[in-house]
């Protein structure tokens, strides 16, 4: 990660932190201070920056604003999230993963599962959280070892690309499995993620 996109990082961190809990010091205020005069002089940030950075010269300033905007710490946090989204979007080419992850909580609708034991349902919500989370990191090591092999040569291990071969062999034998895609990376789990990135 280069410096802008720290930068851009530890601002959306310092003024989520402003917005709720932070006791806001000197020492606050001058790095938010130092971190935006030096971003706002960036055509790359400017045109994607929240409203509120500029208009807010300082973090009291701005806490006072998301204290309009929501008496709820959850709600101040969910407003700069999607504020800031336009900003990282344009860094990641997608949404932050913790960011992506609590909205799609959100959105997940348990109102059938009330037919099940409360034990049963609250452990499939638990286990839910869990394969949400894999699923997530496990795409995004096929998507950052993806986007290193259009820039440089990357060795498949001997043992990975047996265990490729043998998936689409499976997959070949049969028809009513899903084709997991053009991509050898889609055929590989953590473990042969992890060797890939560990032989280069």
């Amino acid at each position: 990660m280069d410096n802008y996109q720290t930068d851009v990082e530890r601002l959306k961190v310092l003024m989520i932190s402003a917005a709720t809990d932070l006791n806001i010091q000197e020492e606050h205020q001058l790095e938010y201070s130092q971190l935006r005069k030096s971003l706002l002089r960036q055509d790359k940030f400017k045109n994607f920056a929240p409203k509120f950075v500029t208009t807010c010269g300082t973090l009291k300033e701005f806490k006072r604003e998301m204290q309009e905007v929501s008496p709820q710490y959850a709600g101040r946090r969910t407003h700069i999230r999607n504020s800031f989204y336009p900003l990282v979007n344009s860094l990641f080419g997608t949404e932050i993963m913790a960011d992506a992850i609590a909205d799609i909580v959100q959105q997940v609708d348990f109102g059938k599962l009330n037919l099940l034991p409360q034990d049963i349902q609250d452990k499939g919500r638990e286990m839910s959280d869990v394969y949400l989370y894999l699923y997530c990191i496990e795409n995004s090591l096929r998507i950052f070892i993806a986007e290193i092999m259009k820039r440089e040569t990357v060795i498949m291990p001997t043992k990975v690309q047996a265990a490729i071969t043998k998936m689409k062999e499976s997959e070949s034998e049969r028809k009513y499995l899903p084709v997991r895609g053009n991509n050898d990376l889609f055929y590989c789990d953590f473990i042969e993620l992890g060797k890939i990135i560990i032989s280069n």
